[in-house]
């Protein structure tokens, strides 16, 4: 849910290497007492920021809570740390990394591009990704790489890549990549979760529409739901960007 009141630009990188970041990271609020859906919230409106208050403080939470009723909004609060290096705190507007989150918007926006005729289910990656075609991984289809079933390992298979993670990489080396990654089982034989495999159908999509990621998933995603919070997030450069800091919980700022 997008909970900013500012316009945010849509981040410009070449490449599919990306993360969205997201306005409100916060869900499941029925875990902490309020459910979607009938019955209707009871009590009044303090009562809710109140029992908000008192969770996110039993809970030592850090983040932002939202609470409404269609189109009500009932309690928006912000507790603890965006940044510990600075110890600015979280704002209502502040927004996160919502890491493999990503990959839910990703295979809605292929899935948009399938109704509207720019790419079939059944393509094999080589068709969009001609350098892939004498590649293993060139076999796979886009449905197998949605439904990771594709034979691409997850990042265990790429030694050193989350350790560089922050770092911009180029569509010349994920093509590298990808081309010497042995897959771990046939495609469509069995599922395998699989980080390169959506990098992959990140860069087919991007084949396919003959369009950069962002600025596909703006068009046919970000902008008609009113998303105007949310980005691709490009990873070099990301401390650019107006966002909380990933930290762990117990770690110092400098670890």
């Amino acid at each position: 849910m997008d909970t900013s009141t500012r316009q945010r630009p849509v981040a410009r990188a070449p490449g599919p290497w990306r993360r969205v970041v997201a306005a409100c990271a916060l869900a499941g609020l029925s875990a902490i007492g309020f459910a979607a859906g009938p019955p209707a919230v009871r009590g009044s409106v303090q009562d809710l920021g109140a029992r908000c208050d008192e969770l996110a403080g039993r809970l030592d939470l850090w983040g932002v809570v939202l609470v409404a009723r269609g189109d009500e909004l009932l309690v928006q609060r912000a507790y603890g740390t965006a940044d510990v290096a600075t110890g600015a705190p979280n704002r209502a507007d502040t927004r996160f990394l919502v890491a493999s989150l990503t990959k839910p918007v990703v295979g809605f926006l292929a899935l948009r591009l399938v109704d509207g005729g720019t790419l079939e289910l059944d393509a094999p990656v080589a068709r969009h990704v001609e350098e892939l075609r004498d590649a293993p991984v060139g076999r796979a289809t886009v449905h197998q790489l949605l439904t990771h079933t594709s034979g691409l390992p997850h990042y265990e298979g790429w030694p050193g890549f989350l350790e560089r993670v922050g770092e911009e990489h180029g569509e010349a080396e994920l093509l590298a990549r990808l081309a010497a990654t042995e897959l771990v089982d046939a495609p469509g034989a069995s599922h395998r979760y699989s980080g390169p495999g959506y990098l992959l159908l990140g860069l087919v999509l991007e084949r396919a529409a003959g369009a950069p990621l962002p600025d596909l998933l703006e068009q046919h995603v970000l902008a008609p739901l009113g998303m105007d919070s949310t980005l691709l997030l490009p990873a070099a450069g990301a401390d650019d960007v107006d966002h909380a800091r990933p930290h762990a919980r117990g770690a110092g700022p400098d670890d």
